[in-house]
């Protein structure tokens, strides 16, 4: 017990948020889409993260994601919520408008592992894309092979451990993650009977601008 609560200190204090990126680059599956910011009076700003499409019109992310952005743009760290016009959401090749962003009840409760790092983006209109169905927390076991799917990539990994966190558990990686700046909100996914099932979203990575050490993210819990 006492070494599992020193690696997961270990973890966090190492952690950096895989947010920003320059290259966009579209997902192997379709169902995990890319961020983008459509203001006129920041025109040199646009991708900022990737998602997740669990129904067909909404889209699940890294809370860090929509926070992070409006205060390093608008200095506000709810101006995305207030103001969902300017989140457009890439499926395929089509962009749509957010109707509505809402970030997790929690997530400004808690620091590290204990914030409840999630957002959902609500489309305008629904896409004809597939969505990718949710694991149940049955599903995640020690050792269990689990891949990150972000930006045209597929990086296999396994799960060191699953800790709750309240309505949440945070997944711990091995190996290399792959994971770079620009890959929050990418999706990590498990195979059970030849479907794809969504184990968690990528928050976290260990040092260095890619092929990092290590990869964390949660498992979701929809209470939106």
């Amino acid at each position: 017990m006492k070494h599992g609560l020193l690696f997961l200190l270990l973890l966090i204090t190492q952690s950096a948020f895989a947010l920003y990126g320059d290259r966009v680059v579209p997902a192997s599956e379709p169902y995990v889409v890319s961020l983008h910011l459509r203001d006129a009076d920041n025109s040199d700003r646009d991708y900022f993260c990737q998602g997740v499409l669990v129904s067909s019109n909404k889209i699940l992310t890294a809370g860090h994601c929509i926070d992070a952005l409006g205060v390093d743009v608008y200095d506000m760290s709810h101006a995305l919520v207030y103001r969902p016009e300017l989140v457009w959401v890439k499926v395929g090749n089509k962009l749509h408008r957010a109707k509505t962003v809402t970030l997790a009840p929690s997530y400004f409760e808690g620091n590290g592992f204990e914030a409840e790092d999630l957002a959902l983006i609500e489309l305008v209109t629904p896409t004809t894309v597939k969505p990718v169905k949710l694991a149940s927390k049955n599903d995640l076991v020690n050792k269990q092979k689990l891949t990150l799917i972000a930006r045209q990539k597929k990086v296999e990994s396994s799960l060191v451990f699953a800790k709750s966190y309240g309505t949440v558990a945070a997944l711990f990686l091995n190996k290399s993650s792959g994971a770079c700046l620009g890959d929050s909100g990418g999706a990590i996914v498990l195979n059970k009977n030849g479907q794809q099932l969504l184990a968690g979203i990528l928050m976290y990575n260990g040092e260095g601008e890619c092929d990092r050490q290590t990869g964390y993210g949660y498992f979701p819990k929809l209470r939106f």
